[in-house]
């Protein structure tokens, strides 16, 4: 009637590369209380921002199931083997039922070292990033300011990147 699941969307990420972590709560018949979701503590990971939820039904097994999933973005901070530790869900009992925990399988992730070649400058700002730039006018008299903007934008442990270094 009820189940657990947890998988990431990537097992091999490079250090600082963001992956996804999804918990899932398969669930066939309706509960008197709502659940209490325990995440794991994320050991070797950083990780930012408030997870997200879903919710969509599956057919499985000619039963139809309700599934909540639990989004987490994190980004792996040393290279090698790590195990996630079991997410927890407890649904608390009622008069008529007992108290339920139900518990995922750990998941490994082996978290490679960043590529060979890397400038030696690099600061291990890994994922998908975009900058742009603009002035504030196109036109000016010697003198006058102008105001240059710049984004730094993307997917990734973006904090690491860095402050930008400008050339003369």
């Amino acid at each position: 009637d009820l189940f657990v699941e947890a998988v990431v969307d990537n097992p091999t990420p490079f250090q600082g590369e963001a992956i996804d972590y999804v918990f899932r709560f398969y669930q066939a018949v309706n509960l008197s209380r709502d659940p209490n979701y325990q995440p794991p503590s994320f050991t070797g990971f950083w990780t930012d921002g408030e997870p997200f939820q879903t919710d969509y039904t599956v057919d499985a097994g000619g039963r139809t199931y309700r599934v909540s999933e639990v989004h987490h973005t994190l980004v792996p901070t040393a290279n090698g083997d790590v195990a996630i530790e079991p997410t927890t869900l407890n649904i608390p009992g009622s008069l008529f039922e007992d108290e339920r925990i139900l518990q995922t399988r750990p998941v490994d992730v082996t978290v490679q070292s960043w590529p060979q070649g890397a400038p030696a400058d690099f600061k291990g700002a890994v994922g998908k990033y975009a900058i742009s730039a603009k002035v504030d006018t196109t036109e000016t008299k010697v003198n006058e300011p102008v105001t240059l903007e710049v984004v730094l934008s993307g997917e990734g442990n973006i904090d690491t990147a860095g402050d930008p270094v400008w050339t003369e």
